[in-house]
């Protein structure tokens, strides 16, 4: 009987998962098979077991040892088992996935009990102003304009190439990527007018076609420095604690959320801040509902929030 890690992440590839979440599931699952050495024979005494391992497990993150992962973590880890055995019994090696009834009962409820610590913080409109108008290189302010006005995520901000931005429409078009819809994304005004001066900056120190580039100009930015650069001038600001909570960290993910939320309180239709953020549509209606593009854009440049 065939369980091997190595088809399972075949057979994801040619569902379309990113490398990314390739990656992620062949550890987790690796981590699991280890702890449980059958996948095959498990009950919910085992699984029970495995999530108390998670809880107090020792690992490495840069040079310090931690102990116990991340509730987001855990949930992470389950997700990836679930469509482990999700594979097993599409190839009738099991007749049900043992973990649904598992995360249901167990996992469900990890949100309340830590009591909104692991939900990301949203910051105010006064809070990003000052964030964004810090002294910084152009780089770095044109990084954090771009996250906050268009709420993408940081791989999809790494992933811009010179060649995507349209100067003159202000517009952004976005690399294909498995949990997008709309490609398309827009930016204002004071936007605009910082990436041109960065545009300026970055064009006479490199021939890459990544739009953000590396200290060295040789190479594409790395999710790391995103990160770094985030959380720097968070703490500048009392908005990032490296140490505390999600809840108490500026991450770049922090800047989706503002986006979404600020939008939403300006009076954005929901179905238009799902086009901006390339969310799946779930419901029927929403699949035949088509949005004008400018209407969408002009509705966007009436509830983005003025920063500079």
């Amino acid at each position: 009987m065939d369980i091997s890690i190595k088809n399972f992440i075949e057979d994801s590839r040619l569902r379309g998962l990113t490398k990314k979440t390739t990656e992620t599931y062949k550890s987790n699952i690796t981590t699991y098979i280890n702890y449980v050495e059958n996948p095959l024979k498990v009950d919910n005494n085992i699984l029970g077991k495995f999530l108390d391992y998670l809880k107090v497990m020792k690992y490495k993150r840069g040079k310090v040892t931690k102990k116990g992962v991340h509730p987001n973590t855990i949930k992470a880890y389950f997700s990836a088992i679930s469509a482990y055995y999700d594979y097993l019994v599409f190839n009738r090696q099991l007749d049900i996935n043992p973990i649904h009834p598992f995360t249901k009962r167990y996992l469900a409820r990890i949100k309340q009990q830590y009591n909104g610590e692991n939900s990301r913080q949203i910051i105010s409109i006064e809070a990003m102003r000052n964030l964004v108008t810090l002294k910084m290189p152009i780089l770095e302010r044109a990084i954090l304009m771009i996250l906050a006005k268009t709420g993408i995520r940081r791989g999809e901000l790494i992933a811009i190439d010179r060649e995507d931005i349209d100067i003159e429409k202000k517009e952004i078009i976005l690399k294909p990527k498995a949990k997008r819809t709309n490609r398309l994304v827009f930016y204002d005004e004071e936007t605009a007018l910082i990436l041109r001066a960065y545009l300026e900056w970055r064009d006479k120190r490199t021939k890459s076609k990544a739009l953000f580039i590396s200290s060295y100009g040789n190479k594409r930015i790395c999710r790391n420095r995103v990160n770094e650069i985030v959380a720097r001038h968070g703490i500048k600001l009392g908005l990032h604690n490296p140490k505390g909570n999600l809840n108490t960290k500026l991450t770049p993910h922090c800047f989706r959320h503002w986006f979404t939320t600020h939008l939403r309180r300006s009076g954005m239709p929901r179905e238009f801040i799902q086009e901006l953020r390339g969310d799946r549509r779930k419901e029927t209606i929403d699949i035949y509902y088509h949005i004008d593009l400018i209407e969408l854009k002009n509705r966007y440049l009436e509830c983005i929030p003025k920063l500079t």
